[in-house]
């Protein structure tokens, strides 16, 4: 992290600050904030796994840090997750090639019950309070060009509805450990599509919509970067011609979903082994 930041002091020396949308300096420190919350899990996972009682503690520090691998995952991907991207195909083959390997890698690890759905609300708990804190200190742009003036610090978008999906997975979690059940990959990736894509459908439209345009949801063009000159599109779909959700993308959100789960089964496997 400490060449990161240092490649990154040099950056915008040489190139200005915010050369590009994802220069060097980003993907380093991206790549090292991952690396530290997975081995956060690692640290967790093998102090679980070192004794026949599973320590409380540990569990839920590792189940915390899956959330934040959510968090950190969706703010890598935070221009497509808008909600006005989140009818087009593209959203949701990045959506399910992703977060279904952490619910399931972390969440699933050392047969914890309701693993998926306690990292998925963590994930949740983290954002919302970043939705609701934010706004509340006061920050101006200093950077041109400024279209939106703003007179407090913006919030993210809120979370996407990963709790649905979760709560699902983990549901026919534990109906599968109670019957040898093979093709668990196959029935944890179709079961995330079902459950996330109708739910995440319709959330964005009311997110768009007058309704969420309130401190709680932060929706309804209520929060939007000072250097993007939009108007009337702020509460619009974009790109739903160009990349439709069509019966081929739904197809392939499937297929993708699955081989997400089964390394979801890999991690987890691996996670369980560990001894400290």
């Amino acid at each position: 992290m400490q060449a990161a930041f240092l490649l990154d002091n040099w950056w915008q020396k040489s190139y200005g600050l915010g050369a590009g949308l994802w220069p060097p300096p980003q993907l380093l420190k991206t790549v090292g904030f991952f690396a530290i919350l997975f081995g956060g899990v690692l640290l967790c996972a093998a102090k679980a796994g070192s004794t026949s009682e599973r320590p409380l503690g540990a569990t839920l520090l590792r189940l915390w840090y899956g959330g934040l691998l959510l968090a950190m995952a969706a703010l890598v991907l935070s221009m497509s997750n808008l909600p006005n991207k989140q009818h087009t195909a593209f959203f949701f083959l990045i959506s399910v090639a992703i977060y279904p390997a952490i619910l399931i890698g972390v969440g699933h690890a050392q047969s914890i019950p309701w693993g998926a759905t306690c990292t998925a609300l963590a994930y949740t708990l983290f954002v919302c309070a970043m939705v609701w804190l934010l706004p509340l200190f006061p920050a101006r742009p200093l950077t041109p060009p400024i279209h939106n003036p703003l007179d407090h610090m913006m919030p993210p978008q809120f979370p996407l509805l990963l709790i649905v999906p979760a709560l699902l997975m983990d549901i026919f979690k534990l109906w599968a450990d109670r019957r040898t059940l093979p093709l668990r990959p196959l029935m944890q990736g179709i079961g995330f599509v079902v459950a996330f894509l109708p739910a995440q459908w319709f959330f964005a439209q009311f997110l768009l919509s007058s309704k969420a345009d309130n401190w709680f949801f932060a929706g309804g063009g209520r929060h939007w970067p000072y250097f993007l000159k939009i108007d009337q599109a702020r509460v619009m779909f974009w790109s739903t011609d160009r990349d439709p959700l069509n019966f081929e993308a739904v197809l392939i959100s499937v297929l993708l979903a699955i081989a997400s789960a089964w390394v979801g089964f890999g991690i987890a496997k691996f996670l369980s082994q560990l001894r400290r």
